[in-house]
């Protein structure tokens, strides 16, 4: 979208060297990141070589479902991520990326996929499984991102694949009884691909990192709203620094695959103090101007039934009820967009945040019950510790560099120390440090 480079692949496959692993219903499949090789490339005739950065993880899945009197409801593409109940990312290096027990395909398509591929859904358009008893195979795409295709410069987010070596990708496959909500129908198994997206550059740096966290508060009948408390804390990250810049907020509900308590329609009240968000009623004016600066979808509100050959229709909310007879915020609305990115959104424009956010000025026309549910982006910057590790597993010697924030642009003012947090880090020559020992 923006100043991206150009990619190249490679595949990923499990310790015993498998490049497609077959999961079953409620089990799971390790794949092992080898970052020992091709992270560095080229390097002929005395040449340093280029890094090799890991640009997103792409996954292609093909999964086997059986109708067995499962109804007449067909099943869209875009549901078709229910069929993995967890994708967890671990590494030495890094802690947890990606923990698997609230980052599910729906979560990993619609918080990863589609925020850090730029608003843009990967995948082609997949025929949907009919209403009709019989056995059905379908595929479709989840990619990992690491560059952030809303940011301007989006590969200043790229991780170096030597980072990464060992690192492990857990899949599971959904055991439920009704992985798609439908009764009658069934998983057999999911056949899951994993391929590296990397860019090869000429020069290191030190990026920030993206995580997708999850708040859940207990939502008592007649409650108003939670309370995220420690927003911007490490979490399941090792070295990341305290405080983040807030990159998303997202209102989850309970539909589509996605947790959380009540249903969009039944929002009456926002209220954020935190952003000078005082107390609105037009809850449907966030669909309007997320939806403006995601792209609008070209069908938004026609039923799934329309017959067309263009089906997966869902960019980002299925919108099942046309909204021509009603608000935007449907009851088929996976979430309720807070806080977002608009595209070309550089770092220093995101609100650093460390700490608790009420949103307790939430109402809702209806007791709540469960959880309240948040999942947010935030971008974490690695602590000056955490960077000298990175260095020196780079085979850079960290007395004989500093990190420099990068600022993407020519011509600045000098940036304010505090502006600069989770900007990327270029590696420069410190021609006063010490020579390595």
């Amino acid at each position: 979208m923006f100043a991206s480079r150009q990619s190249n692949q490679i595949d990923v496959k499990d310790k015993g060297g498998s490049r497609a692993l077959t999961i079953t219903p409620g089990s799971s499949q390790i794949f092992q990141v080898d970052g020992s090789q091709q992270a560095r490339i080229g390097g002929m005739g005395g040449g340093p070589g280029l890094w090799n950065c890991i640009r997103a993880k792409l996954m292609q899945v093909t999964v086997t479902v059986v109708r067995l009197t499962g109804g007449t409801t067909p099943i869209y593409a875009d549901q078709f991520p229910r069929a993995i109940s967890g994708i967890g990312v671990t590494n030495k290096m890094f802690g947890t990326e990606l923990d698997s027990t609230f980052v599910t395909g729906m979560v990993a398509k619609e918080l990863a996929d589609f925020f850090g591929r730029g608003y843009a859904i990967d995948g082609v358009n997949r025929q949907p499984i009919p209403g009709v008893d019989g056995t059905y195979s379908r595929t479709f795409e989840i990619a990992l991102p690491y560059s952030q295709d809303t940011n301007e410069l989006p590969d200043d987010f790229a991780s170096w694949l030597g980072w990464h070596d060992e690192e492990q990708i857990e899949v599971f496959c959904s055991g439920a009884a009704q992985p798609f909500g439908i009764s009658g129908v069934t998983i057999t198994n999911i056949v899951v691909n994993l391929t590296l997206e990397m860019i090869p550059t000429k020069n290191l740096i030190v990026p920030p990192f993206v995580a997708i966290r999850r708040y859940q508060q207990a939502a008592a009948a007649g409650s108003n709203g939670p309370i995220l408390t420690n927003v911007g804390a490490a979490g399941g990250l090792d070295g990341v620094d305290a405080a983040c810049r807030l990159e998303t907020v997202l209102f989850s509900h309970q539909t589509g695959g996605f947790v959380g308590s009540g249903t969009a329609d039944q929002i009456t009240q926002v209220s954020m103090p935190w952003r000078g968000q005082a107390v609105t009623l037009n809850i449907p004016m966030f669909f309007e101007r997320f939806l403006h600066d995601t792209g609008k979808p070209d069908m938004l509100g026609y039923t799934p039934s329309v017959t067309l050959a263009v089906q997966d229709n869902t960019k980002p909310y299925a919108m099942a009820t046309n909204p021509g007879t009603g608000p935007l915020n449907d009851v088929s609305a996976r979430y309720t967009p807070l806080v977002w990115p608009s595209r070309g959104t550089l770092i220093s424009q995101v609100q650093k945040w460390q700490g608790n956010l009420p949103l307790d000025g939430m109402q809702f026309n209806a007791d709540q019950t469960g959880n309240f549910t948040v999942y947010t982006r935030e971008i974490k910057q690695w602590s000056d510790q955490k960077c000298q590790q990175l260095l020196a597993a780079a085979g850079i010697n960290p007395g004989a560099v500093s990190l420099v924030p990068k600022l993407g642009r020519k011509n600045w003012k000098k940036v304010d120390a505090s502006k600069t947090f989770c900007l990327p880090r270029t590696i420069i020559t410190n021609k006063t440090a010490p020579a390595a020992a």
